[in-house]
């Protein structure tokens, strides 16, 4: 998986999203607010990658947008789904359950960036 941002991408080569046609599903990754994760764009599920820090001064991330297949969003869904059944609102017992999975390297997003269909800002 890349770090954050990925900084071989100019996310200005691509076109800016209307944010009304972008929902925030759930993240995957987090630090002081969302790195990637999942969003819905249009009515599908897409992948959300933090791509850059906005030109304004408002603190703002700013999002690369790429297309998913059905397979990966399957993928994306049981580990979700596991992730919401062991930790969320959960012992932290439990948390094990998961975290030995992603921990080990059973959850790493396989995310390719050749699907970039645009970018949003949060």
């Amino acid at each position: 998986m890349s770090k954050y941002p990925v900084p071989d991408i100019d996310y200005k080569d691509y076109p800016k999203l209307p944010e009304d046609d972008f929902k925030y599903l759930w993240d995957a990754d987090w630090y002081d607010g969302p790195l990637s994760g999942v969003c819905l764009y249009k009515g599908r599920e897409h992948w959300f990658h933090w791509i850059a820090e906005s030109d304004n001064t408002s603190g703002y991330r700013i999002y690369v947008i790429v297309e998913l297949t059905d397979k990966e969003i399957e993928y994306y869904h049981y580990w979700h789904n596991l992730f919401l059944k062991h930790v969320e609102n959960k012992p932290v017992h439990e948390h094990s359950l998961y975290y030995k999975f992603a921990e080990a390297g059973f959850w790493e997003p396989e995310i390719t960036f050749d699907k970039i269909i645009g970018w949003v800002d949060d």
